[in-house]
């Protein structure tokens, strides 16, 4: 795996491309594909300036100058050129290649050392940023969100692949980063947007490089996306899907499934009780005692006990007080110590197999079944037996999908212990052929016996004060929403196993697996004395474990982001083709009076949380920044579309955005992007025959384009709001983000505005 990982460290890339021609005002291009693997350079070598690192290429700059430096050592050979910066204590090393300029910097001196190269200015820039961004240099609003958002941006972290470039008049320069690691671009504005590129060589780090692969391109940005599709070929780093599911086959099912997340840990709804009976079991010693372990709760235990009292001088129980009751019951049902032999007498078969073999060495799925069982031998008030409970919520969501004809789709549960909850839910999936898996994390651990949630909570508590990550002054680095720490993934493979083979004991037939976080470029230099740790050790060991998981237990596994470090790793990606944004504006983040405000962690019903349902528009600026399709180029997807599925992060799913859903459901046909819905009971009865129509027509044509690649896109209207794709040798989408009517005249079809048509 060390060779493996260090090979993706050599790979990141980040490309510059500044793409003139892709203009609002630009000519349009035609409509007929380019065979793929066919691309155009032009084959002249980059001039260097030693002593002001000035590069151009026939008279066109493409580094700018910086201050004139002392130069020693120069030398020149051949193709070769190498020089020294000896107050800086910097060599650089030159090679001209027929295609390309290769460029290095070494540093030589001690402790901790700095140097920027490339600096850039043009008229636009294409960047990977989420799927990518063409951005024209003067554009005030792009120029306030990097320049206010993104300054001293990372590119391993908030680019997904590696490609950044500069268009001048009569070209786009590429460049490719050799050493990912400790970089960063600061933005600014003279008056257009610029960018400079700095590398940090820290003291930690033993390997003291960095550089790039320069090109001169076209000024298509399918040309710079395929120059680097063909890098990483060429170094062994491109896994197809295909090859994918021959090590693992139950990526075959990938292709073609719906993403949905399944947000309810209802253990009882109210439909399980008959509340008549329930009505008249007030003061039974069952009832009582639910009232009395109801103090325990940290939330609702108050609600139900006001609830019961309430009831005693009520005939009825109105369907408010049936919510209360039916959450504080799910609540006490997962705790390990409800049961309490004093109060429940009545067994049975089931309940006495449980009691022979010691509650204590039950499993979680196991006990939380315990507990149903002996709950319902011993309260005379439910309308069916326990496999049957909140049926509506989790089994029940699945067989409609099914006997909808949705015969694809990856179900995701808020956490694996949903599926000890619903264990039903995660069967019937299973058995429909569906993908099923779960939300974890080993992001942050918590100080043990305060863990706010359950991926927070380490069997080894030691790992709080041993493997915390300390950053350069010995702080130790606060974990997610500044709870707790972060936690060094080089000490927590442990856990991973510890996890994953409890999880999997349960006999749930889990066959996916979601690992929040490991595919961001969230890495760190860890300056502990007592684990020292590079952030190029950080990322292997992240995507050493979700290689952990997808071999070991057959899991198709895939995480937040998707960067592409991570893409022969993963199957599928959350973030790539919307990243979360809400952290930018305090509106949409925690204004709960504002109407772009996402909603609360919570659901009233018991389902899925209204931050996730809740319906809201985006402000002009963001929507300009993150949905303007005039805006979005498929850069990943030009990439990686055979290799890793894409969708967005679980904050903008599919119906999240007012106004957008037409425009959402085109784009996921345009760019081969899966539909991510949140589902619980009603959200998914209120929007059934849209969900499933929709689902239903893009599986079928995914499942084609999958395994194709992505072969060209091509912007069709001076808007740049009428765009098309074309996957492998024939398949063809055109999409029209506009508000009127387009004529193909390829094909004689009237595309209707916010929609799109696939040519098969």
């Amino acid at each position: 795996m060390k060779s493996f990982v260090r090979q993706f460290s050599a790979v990141l890339v980040c490309s510059l491309v500044l793409v003139s021609c892709f203009n609002r005002n630009s000519p349009v291009k035609g409509a007929s594909p380019r065979p793929s693997g066919n691309y155009s350079f032009i084959e002249r070598p980059f001039t260097v300036d030693p002593e002001t690192l000035l590069i151009t290429y026939r008279q066109e700059t493409v580094s700018a100058a910086a201050d004139r430096r002392v130069v020693s050592s120069y030398a020149s050979s051949g193709n070769t050129e190498s020089w020294k910066y000896p107050e800086e204590s910097v060599s650089v090393a030159v090679e001209h290649f027929p295609d390309y300029t290769d460029i290095e910097f070494t540093y030589y001196g001690g402790g901790e050392g700095r140097f920027t190269f490339p600096r850039l200015a043009g008229s636009s820039y294409t960047l990977p940023f989420g799927q990518g961004k063409y951005i024209p240099a003067g554009d005030a609003d792009f120029i306030d969100f990097f320049t206010r958002y993104m300054q001293d941006l990372d590119p391993l972290q908030s680019f997904s692949m590696g490609f950044f470039a500069v268009s001048q008049p009569e070209r786009t320069f590429l460049f490719i980063i050799k050493n990912n690691f400790n970089n960063e671009i600061r933005f600014g504005a003279s008056p257009d947007l610029t960018a400079s590129f700095t590398h940090t060589f820290p003291d930690i780090n033993t390997d003291k490089r960095f550089g790039f692969r320069m090109y001169a391109l076209d000024h298509d940005p399918v040309t710079a996306a395929k120059k680097y599709r063909e890098y990483i070929q060429e170094q062994d780093l491109f896994v197809s899907l295909r090859d994918k599911s021959k090590t693992n086959r139950n990526i075959a099912k990938l292709p073609g499934a719906v993403h949905i997340y399944l947000f309810d840990e209802t253990v009882i709804d109210p439909d399980d009780i008959g509340w008549q009976k329930f009505r008249n079991s007030l003061g039974t010693p069952a009832v009582t005692y639910l009232a009395e372990f109801s103090r325990g709760l940290e939330d609702g235990g108050a609600d139900f006990r006001r609830v019961l009292a309430a009831a005693e001088n009520q005939d009825y129980i109105d369907q408010y007080q049936r919510r209360v009751i039916t959450g504080a019951v799910s609540a006490m049902l997962v705790r390990d110590d409800f049961y309490d032999p004093g109060i429940f007498t009545v067994h049975t078969d089931k309940t006495e197999a449980y009691l022979r073999r010691d509650l204590r060495t039950l499993g979680r799925l196991e006990r939380i079944d315990f507990n149903k069982e002996i709950l319902y031998a011993n309260l005379d008030v439910f309308a069916r037996p326990p496999a049957g409970w909140a049926y509506n919520r989790g089994t029940g969501i699945v067989d409609e999908l099914y006997a909808s004809g949705i015969d694809r789709a990856m179900i995701l549960f808020n956490s694996w212990e949903q599926g000890y909850i619903q264990p039903e839910a995660v069967r019937k999936a299973a058995d429909c052929g569906y993908l099923i898996g779960a939300y974890d994390s080993y992001h942050s651990i918590h100080e043990p016996g305060t863990e706010a949630w359950i991926t927070a909570r380490f069997n080894n508590p030691d790992l709080y004060e041993s493997a915390a990550i300390e950053d350069r002054d010995g702080v130790k680095i606060p974990g997610f929403q500044g709870v707790g720490r972060k936690v060094n993934p080089v000490f927590a493979m442990d856990e991973v196993r510890t996890r994953l083979k409890t999880i999997t004991a349960s006999g749930l037939p889990y066959n996916a697996w979601f690992v929040d976080c490991d595919a961001t470029g969230e890495v760190y230099d860890d300056y502990s004395p007592y684990h020292p740790t590079t952030k190029e050790k950080d990322l292997e060991a992240r995507l050493y474990r979700m290689d952990y998981i997808a071999k070991t237990y057959s899991m198709v596994v895939g995480s937040e982001g998707g960067n592409d470090f991570a893409a022969p790793v993963i199957a599928f990606a959350h973030g790539i083709d919307l990243m979360s944004f809400s952290w930018m504006d305090q509106d949409m983040k925690a204004n709960r009076e504002s109407p772009y405000y996402l909603g609360r962690y919570y659901s009233q019903t018991g389902g899925a949380p209204e931050k996730m349902i809740k319906p809201v528009p985006v402000k002009p600026f963001f929507r300009k920044i993150f949905l303007d399709q005039a805006y979005n180029l498929p850069l990943y997807n030009l990439v990686y579309n055979d290799s890793v599925v894409t969708s967005y992060h679980w904050d903008w799913a599919t119906m999240k955005i007012e106004e957008e859903t037409e425009n959402r459901m085109a784009y996921e046909f345009l760019y081969n992007t899966a539909p991510m819905f949140h589902l619980d009971r009603d959200f998914f009865g209120e929007n059934k025959d849209l969900i499933v129509n929709h689902s239903r027509n893009w599986s079928e044509f995914a499942r084609k384009a999958a395994y194709a690649e992505m072969t060209d896109f091509e912007i069709l209207s001076p808007d740049r709001l009428i765009q098309q794709t074309f996957y492998g040798s024939g398949l063809r989408v055109v999409a029209n983000f506009s508000d009127y009517d387009y004529f193909d005249t390829k094909s004689g079809k009237t595309i209707p505005k916010h929609s799109y048509h696939v040519y098969y």
